[in-house]
């Protein structure tokens, strides 16, 4: 393996790696349409600066961004909580643009219930309400960098695409729209032996597939980091 792979899997502090040969994915437009649609819902934006979401968007597509875009990708974990408190004390500066995203698994409706008059309205509550669940974190990991840079420019936005479920994919192609400079993502700090065993059964790193796959530079913060 790559002496960057051996440092990813056994140094403790925090590690950049700068892919040189990113493999970027590219979204279709129906991709790229579902992802602009979702937006609606699961987009917001927090800071007391005066810039929308529609002139960031603009801004982006002009090429007069100012400041860096700086993808947060987050979960429910410790990690993800470590990962946001060391960008937050050492990377992020107070004109980036934030972007704190979390992928979430649409749920197959069941092929079971599908001729109960109340299985449907049900099945799609319990959606709604995994979205708001999933908001609601990414509302709170936002607190806490606006507490510190209550200027900086923050999107938050819940990633759910039936056809994209996996979180890696997922960041990777929303990353790519969203010429996103550096990514950040917590890490279990497993060693390279102990990742392969869990990629066996099917639960192989997101931080792997990240810095595998990312067009631009990723930060693995480990378990272990100091904040």
């Amino acid at each position: 393996g790559s002496v960057s792979d051996y440092l990813l899997h056994h140094l403790r502090c925090p590690t950049l790696v700068v892919n040189s040969t990113p493999e970027p994915v590219h979204a279709s437009p129906s991709a790229a349409a579902s992802l602009a649609a979702a937006q609606g819902l699961c987009t917001s934006e927090a800071g007391s600066g005066s810039e929308t979401v529609a002139a960031l968007q603009k801004s982006e597509a002009a090429g007069t961004r100012k400041g860096r875009a700086v993808l947060l990708a987050v979960d429910e974990s410790m990690h993800s909580t470590r990962a946001v408190a060391w960008a937050a004390s050492h990377l992020v500066q107070a004109d980036d643009h934030v972007h704190l995203a979390t992928v979430l698994a649409p749920q197959k409706f069941p092929p079971s219930i599908a001729g109960s008059d109340y299985a449907l309205p049900m099945w799609e509550q319990e959606e709604v309400a995994r979205v708001g669940k999933a908001e609601l974190m990414l509302q709170t990991y936002a607190r806490k960098l606006l507490d510190r840079f209550p200027e900086v420019t923050l999107l938050t936005q819940v990633l759910m695409d039936a056809d994209m479920p996996e979180a890696g994919p997922a960041m990777v192609r929303y990353a790519h729209i969203k010429q996103v400079d550096i990514a950040v993502v917590g890490s279990r700090g497993l060693g390279s032996i102990q990742n392969q065993i869990y990629s066996i059964v099917g639960l192989g790193s997101v931080s792997d597939y990240l810095v595998q796959h990312l067009h631009c530079p990723a930060l693995v913060v480990k378990a272990d980091s100091k904040v």
